[in-house]
């Protein structure tokens, strides 16, 4: 149970860090798929528990993947993401198992409310 624990708290942690990476793209205007991409990957770099990042926009759709792929695949029936629709208070969220419409291996969505200073969604990552 500890391990679980600190797994958790490790990609809570992880998903903060990609946050202010969005952030700070979004002040400096590089916001891009090349950019945002080689950042989630060096994220990932020494963290083997997570498989892939990526930042799905309010519409639900994947507008930036860790491994370049899957750009614009609609994820907006998902759980995962509609569970920040209506909980933005919620920032951090583990999700029931699904089956990956990419890979079709089963994974454990974690994910986070990425809000504007305006309080309002911009995405989930």
């Amino acid at each position: 149970a500890r391990e679980t624990s600190y797994a958790l708290q490790s990609v809570q942690q992880t998903l903060v860090i990609a946050d202010g990476i969005l952030d700070r793209h979004q002040a400096n205007g590089t916001l891009t798929q090349p950019a945002i991409g080689a950042e989630f990957r060096a994220l990932l770099n020494d963290r083997p528990y997570i498989r892939v990042m990526w930042l799905i926009d309010g519409q639900g759709r994947i507008v930036f993947h860790s491994r370049d792929e899957s750009v614009g695949l609609d994820v907006s029936d998902r759980a995962y993401f509609r569970h920040h629709l209506d909980r933005l208070a919620e920032s951090f969220h583990v999700a029931d198992p699904v089956k990956s419409r990419i890979t079709g291996a089963w994974m454990l969505p974690a994910t986070r409310s990425w809000v504007g200073a305006d309080g309002r969604l911009r995405g989930v990552i």
